[in-house]
């Protein structure tokens, strides 16, 4: 984009750029409106879906806490989730919950001493949430040479 500032229906929206999400690097952007108090945080928030995390590391998922920081000190009242399970979720500042969700995630990957165990335990503590391959995935890359059942 030529800037990272531009104007819809009259109304500004600012692109927030190169902030960490589910990758390695700080490469997802967000969208704050500031007129609506509306975040549109693309693959930053995840909400009710378990997150791609295949593709990342405790360093990057310290960096995601920051993105997720940042997204809260702006006090939106709405916030869009890249991944939502479904549409009757509301698009609320609770969506930002994912920094429960990685520390949780952290912790069982610690604890566990393989995948299943990994999954199992993610599954106990967010028994409605969506995606399992996601998260069945990201396990299997957090103990390489484990097939997940």
């Amino acid at each position: 984009m030529p800037t990272t500032i531009f104007t819809v229906d009259g109304e500004t929206v600012d692109v927030i750029k190169d902030f960490q999400g589910d990758v390695l690097k700080p490469a997802n952007s967000f969208l704050w409106i500031p007129s609506l108090r509306a975040v549109i945080a693309g693959d930053v928030v995840f909400n009710g879906v378990y997150a791609y995390l295949a593709d990342s590391s405790p360093e990057s998922h310290r960096a995601w806490h920051d993105s997720l920081q940042l997204i809260a000190a702006l006090q939106p009242q709405v916030v869009v989730a890249g991944h939502k399970r479904d549409a009757e979720i509301p698009d609320s500042l609770q969506a930002i919950a994912m920094e429960r969700y990685l520390d949780d995630y952290e912790s069982a990957r610690i604890a566990s001493s393989n995948a299943d165990q990994l999954v199992a335990a993610m599954k106990r503590n967010y028994p409605d949430w969506t995606q399992e391959d996601l998260l069945v995935f990201s396990a299997k890359t957090a103990f390489p040479g484990t097939t997940p059942k």
